[in-house]
């Protein structure tokens, strides 16, 4: 519970930036980091950098690269972790999106849903089935400032089900098909064919109470299972 008990101590941290459209994917990820180092360093783990590193490639051969990896290997012991489903190696991806007048228009908060679940889809192809995988999100306004929550059909506009329970608190069972979604996030895919893929995500969120509180953050934190039922 390293990785989720770290995420709870970001929005203080966040809340101390003077300026909240400042932050980028970059920062975002050099917070989580130092939040995970005070999650181990309360743990008494030695030298606790060492477990944690950025940008690294997913394999050797591959140029993919996650944002943050977190490996426990060496600090705890594997058979306990396996108890609690908590993964000894962790590949994590992050999403920053703040600046509200330089986001606009349904064709880029479409494509920001494209590179939504984009990341998700690294997690699956480049990673192995016992690894964790995590999509870290903060947005410095309600998810639906950023993110086209409704796609044009022929039947007219139709709710995106996936993306309202990946941002919906709780354990989902989550089904994507690239075949349902617009071009502007088939672009996003690139070559890719027939990406169909079924999964459950556990999310964790952090969100002002207030509808109309301002300079606040809404954070997500959704860990990804590769089985596709729930128990």
């Amino acid at each position: 519970m390293i990785i989720e008990n770290a995420f709870y101590k970001i929005p203080e941290i966040l809340m101390s930036y003077d300026n909240i459209d400042d932050g980028y994917e970059g920062n975002i990820v050099n917070l989580l980091m130092t939040a995970v180092v005070l999650e181990f360093n309360i743990r008494n783990v030695d030298t606790p950098l060492k477990l944690i590193r950025t940008e690294k490639r997913y394999h050797m051969n591959n140029r993919q690269r996650c944002d943050m990896y977190v490996d426990y290997r060496d600090t705890y012991d594997e058979r306990i972790l396996t108890k609690y489903n908590i993964q000894s190696k962790n590949y994590i991806e992050a999403k920053y999106y703040g600046g509200k007048k330089r986001h606009s228009g349904n064709e880029v908060k479409t494509q920001k849903v494209g590179e939504f679940i984009y990341d998700i889809y690294r997690l699956f192809n480049y990673t192995d089935s016992n690894d964790g995988k995590y999509l870290f999100a903060i947005f410095n306004d309600k998810p639906e400032t950023y993110l086209a929550f409704k796609k044009q059909t022929n039947d007219g506009l139709k709710e995106r089900n996936w993306l309202m329970d990946l941002l919906y608190e709780g354990i989902h069972n989550i089904s994507f098909s690239l075949d349902d979604e617009s071009r502007t996030i088939k672009k996003i895919f690139k070559n890719a064919a027939n990406v169909n893929f079924n999964f459950i995500a556990n999310t964790i969120s952090i969100k002002p109470v207030l509808a109309k509180t301002k300079d606040a953050f809404w954070c997500y934190l959704i860990k990804i299972y590769s089985d596709t039922k729930l128990a």
